[in-house]
């Protein structure tokens, strides 16, 4: 409307445009240096640490993003006014699977033998350069959102400095006598090559409904002419690798008039010609599903008692395969049955497997059920929708493999870790007691995957039996025995190429290929980014290997992080409880024997029109 005593006012719009005048707000902002003279009126006041949790460069500004970005803003402008010095340092994660796979898509490959055969070194770059992308549209995304950081001081995940501070952590974590290479049963990505970790598997997007053959397969008893047991699986790609069939001891189990043992539980209303306590029947032998392939266990199909066979599915008898499944795995270190690991790392069937060999977990399953017909092996064949366990990030159903992979033994710390867990104050309270059960029945932390772009870890194994563990680039130059004139940055292949001598023998030695599980990566920023134990300030010291030209941040002297550590408030979603939370917990646990934050805000996810 106008103004009728001289038009002082312009007539405002019908409706208002709020894009336009956030665009204003922001000029203004800028025109007037709003920011920095906030920054400069509260330096000498209280200070009130924030550690900012990475945001994965690997995208634009998505609405999920946008809303933890919003809540962050809003806590640092509410202390600002109440005259508090802050740091408003943005971060940015930058390694691992979550830059691979949209470059890999990118670049139209599927595979890491196509990875390999494109060339690391230029993977490597092609994954930077998504970073630089991402990270550029991230700032742009955030700065329009009105959000208020140190723009230009950022941090980045892959910089040599966070890399090395790290390799410090693993050195301390080897010294306590807490590092070791465990040959277990893992859940593994066939697409991406590589086993996840239980805290990968905690997200809430990992299980998802999924479609599977649901099969009931007859083992002939040796010892009993006519008889059978009756197995059931969804997983028909394991049965090449059963070695046992589990019962429960103290349950019922008839013999039916067709000539086959299953649990009476399952099976209320059969006719029994025969019923016996589950003991009874262990030890029994039977012939395997698939003993006319090479590598089967035929001497080893036995009965064995597990007091966890389920009753609520199945037939309450329980196909054993340790080499593809965790407590198949553990069964067979009790009961001392070999372990048939069938799939190589793509989840293809090896050559010794006949027929099967270069079959897929998925595409093998209607000629496993055809063959197992044929052979009237076969009781029943039909689908179930069931709830399933698929990759992260490449969204791959996942299989279980037996490998070998580097783990943090976590029995000693877990007291301390509740402990300090118990001096945080989370909101909402309910969060907290989820990293409580987190704490309590966590497994150890399987750090390796089989990867290339990611946190290279610095184990050299000799043969002679020790293993080297580098804890510094200062360590690695003053001990290499050649590879150092191509070292471009701490990543691979370049890392690759820089042998040692063993410490114990003088051999030369190599580093293994694997990289760092991504959560070493993020869990560590609040030593990296501040100077833990840096006897001097350094300039532009953080903005190192793949993150130099990307950044000025500086690493700060020790003083420095004295005062801004412990952060007094970190924010992030639920689901990083098992995450970021989880991993900056125990890294700090194991260095300085303290929580890293005294207050947490968790916040459920938000997800856009179309559920993104």
């Amino acid at each position: 409307m106008t103004n009728d005593r001289g038009g002082a006012f312009s007539r405002l719009p019908p409706k208002p445009d709020h894009p336009g005048l956030e665009v204003e707000v922001l000029e203004r902002w800028e025109r007037d240096g709003t920011f920095d003279r906030l920054r400069e009126l509260n330096r000498n006041g209280p200070t009130w640490s924030f550690i900012d949790g990475p945001v994965t460069a690997n995208k634009v500004l998505g609405v999920h993003t946008a809303w933890g970005r919003t809540l962050k803003d809003v806590f640092q402008r509410y202390k600002a006014l109440g005259g508090f010095n802050q740091r408003y340092q943005n971060g940015f994660d930058c390694q691992g699977l979550w830059i691979e796979v949209g470059v890999e898509r990118e670049l139209g490959l599927n595979s890491k033998r196509e990875i390999e055969s494109y060339g690391l070194a230029e993977f490597a770059r092609k994954c930077r350069d998504k970073v630089v992308w991402s990270a550029r549209e991230l700032t742009r995304g955030c700065k329009r959102l009105g959000q208020w950081m140190d723009w230009g001081n950022d941090y980045f995940t892959f910089s040599d400095t966070n890399i090395e501070y790290i390799w410090r952590f693993l050195k301390l974590i080897h010294e306590r006598g807490w590092l070791y290479t465990g040959n277990r049963s893992t859940e593994w990505c066939p697409r991406c090559g590589t086993s996840m970790s239980q805290h990968e598997l905690s997200q809430g997007d990992v299980y998802r409904d999924k479609t599977d053959p649901s099969i009931y397969v007859r083992l002939p008893l040796r010892e009993r002419a006519g008889e059978s047991l009756v197995i059931w699986t969804t997983t028909p790609w394991t049965l090449p690798a059963n070695v046992a069939a589990a019962v429960k001891p103290d349950a019922e189990y008839i013999l039916r008039e067709d000539g086959t043992w299953v649990a009476r539980a399952r099976y209320p209303h059969a006719r029994a010609v025969k019923t016996v306590l589950g003991s009874e029947l262990v030890g029994l032998t039977y012939q395997g599903p698939f003993d006319h392939l090479p590598p089967a266990a035929r001497d080893h199909h036995r009965v064995i008692p597990w007091d966890e066979v389920s009753l609520e599915e199945g037939t309450g008898i329980v196909h054993i395969a340790p080499g593809a499944g965790t407590e198949d795995f553990e069964l067979a270190k009790v009961h001392d049955l070999p372990v048939l690991v069938p799939v190589d790392e793509a989840g293809r069937f090896y050559d010794d497997y006949g027929w099967l060999h270069g079959l897929g977990t998925v595409e093998s399953a209607d000629q496993i059920v055809a063959d197992l017909a044929d052979r009237g092996r076969l009781e029943a064949a039909e689908e179930i929708v069931h709830r399933y366990p698929h990759c992260w990030r490449c969204q791959t159903p996942l299989i279980f493999r037996v490998v070998d992979d580097w783990f943090i033994a976590v029995d000693e710390l877990r007291p301390r870790l509740l402990e300090a867990n118990a001096a945080v104050t989370w909101t909402p309270d309910y969060m907290g007691k989820r990293m409580d059960d987190w704490l309590r029945n966590m497994g150890d932390w399987n750090i390796s995957r089989r990867r290339y772009f990611g946190l290279p870890l610095p184990l050299y194994p000799c043969s002679c039996g020790h293993l080297n563990v580098i804890g510094s680039k200062r360590e690695l130059e003053e001990r290499a025995a050649g590879g150092l004139d191509q070292l471009e940055e701490l990543h691979r292949p370049w890392i690759d190429a820089v042998t040692i001598r063993c410490e114990a023998c003088g051999e030369e030695v190599h580093r293994i290929p694997e990289v760092g599980d991504v959560w070493l990566d993020a869990g560590i920023v609040p030593f990296s980014t501040l100077g833990w134990q840096n006897p001097a300030w350094i300039k532009g010291g953080y903005a190192t290997g793949a993150s130099k030209g990307l950044s000025n941040a500086d690493l700060p002297d020790h003083a420095y992080w004295e005062t801004w550590f412990p952060a007094d408030w970190v924010s992030e979603m639920r689901e990083q409880v098992r995450l970021w939370f989880y991993s900056q917990l125990f890294m700090s646990v194991a260095l300085t024997g303290m929580a890293p934050f005294r207050e947490v805000l968790g916040y459920e996810k938000m997800l856009d029109e179309d559920g993104h």
